[in-house]
């Protein structure tokens, strides 16, 4: 994939509302990306975000939709499970490659875990072992030293750093 300068995330689960969106803005950005990791009750009391995790047919074909209908590549960005229990990231990683993804984040947490507790960099490997996609591994990410862990083990393509980065801005 291309040098990206500008993206846009999208999230929702229904696939005519998505791909109509996709419709207009793709033009306009590099790549689109589906959050479909999103774990904020506002957010998965819709059926959209984390909520997607536990209805795997739905998630395939809301990529597999928006991909036909994009201009840019789409990436998706995933959380491990919505519970300890339903761990399905290799599971799912798999049906949004099989549907024309061209890169999938994982953030290393479930759904109930929210932000707290250790990221699960297992799930993260598994992702990357079961993919041919390149893999963005998230979660718990704060410095170099947990930067340099999370490729080491997961053998991720790249990292995502998400509210450390505005935690570490803040101390400037």
């Amino acid at each position: 994939m291309k040098w990206v300068k500008f993206g846009v995330q999208i999230f929702g689960s229904d696939i005519q509302a998505l791909t109509y969106a996709v419709s207009k803005v793709s033009k306009k950005f590099d790549i689109v990306d589906i959050n479909m990791g999103c774990p904020a009750p506002k957010v998965v009391k819709n059926g959209d975000g984390s909520k997607l995790l536990q209805n795997l047919d739905l998630v395939g074909q809301i990529v597999e939709n928006v991909v036909k209908i994009s201009q840019v590549p789409v990436t998706v960005k995933i959380r491990k499970g919505w519970n300890k229990i339903n761990d399905v990231s290799a599971i799912v990683s798999k049906i949004i490659e099989q549907a024309g993804a061209s890169m999938i984040t994982i953030h290393g947490r479930t759904r109930d875990e929210f932000f707290s507790g250790d990221v699960d960099l297992e799930a993260i490997r598994k992702v990357k072992e079961t993919v041919k996609i390149p893999v963005i591994a998230n979660g718990n990410i704060i410095d170099e030293e947990s930067a340099l862990k999370m490729f080491e083990y997961t053998g991720a393509d790249g990292i995502m750093i998400g509210r450390a980065s505005i935690r570490k801005s803040m101390d400037i």
